[in-house]
């Protein structure tokens, strides 16, 4: 067993020990899970933190979608008065596979009360899941990971014509 608190020397050699052994995970990530909520007023618009929880980057897509679940579950129990509608994540890939484990589980349903709304924006991704639950994926993360594969020596099939970074770089020239 492994003690949360060091009060001597002992505790560190007992950490050490289960590094070594793999018994003990160490985390270099954090979690944050936080609450706001879509309001004019500042105070309820505000961020609240819920839930801050280590990651040792050994977790699976499938272990990360059960944690998400078990926060949202937890949400729902806090408050009846608002209700979780996207949840985002940072684009780190393990919660990516989360996100997509827990929001994009079958397309909303015409009865849905905010379909109507949604059904006119034309390249939205119309996948939900429990309770029309949305992901939002940050797009610094998405744009790094479109650059990083445009930038790859192969390049990008296009309607089978490969888009490389030297073609890019002589159409540059060219203008």
């Amino acid at each position: 067993m492994v003690p949360l608190e060091f009060n001597s020397e002992k505790e560190l050699d007992l950490l050490c020990d289960g590094l070594d052994a793999n018994t003990v995970d160490l985390a270099s990530e954090a979690t944050v899970g936080a609450f706001g909520t879509l309001s004019e007023d500042p105070r309820e618009a505000s961020i609240h933190p819920a839930i801050i929880s280590g990651l040792c980057k050994c977790e699976t897509g499938p272990q990360h979608a059960q944690f998400i679940r078990t926060i949202l579950v937890a949400g729902k129990k806090f408050s009846t008065k608002y209700r979780t509608v996207s949840i985002a994540s940072d684009g780190e890939s393990k919660c990516g596979d989360a996100l997509v484990e827990v929001t994009m589980r079958w397309n909303l349903a015409k009865e849905s009360p905010i379909h109507s709304e949604l059904s006119r924006l034309e390249l939205m991704n119309f996948l939900v899941g429990e309770d029309d639950i949305t992901a939002d994926k940050d797009f610094k993360h998405i744009f790094k990971r479109q650059h990083n594969l445009w930038m790859r020596n192969k390049g990008v099939l296009i309607n089978e014509f490969w888009v490389t970074p030297a073609l890019l770089k002589a159409q540059l020239q060219m203008e």
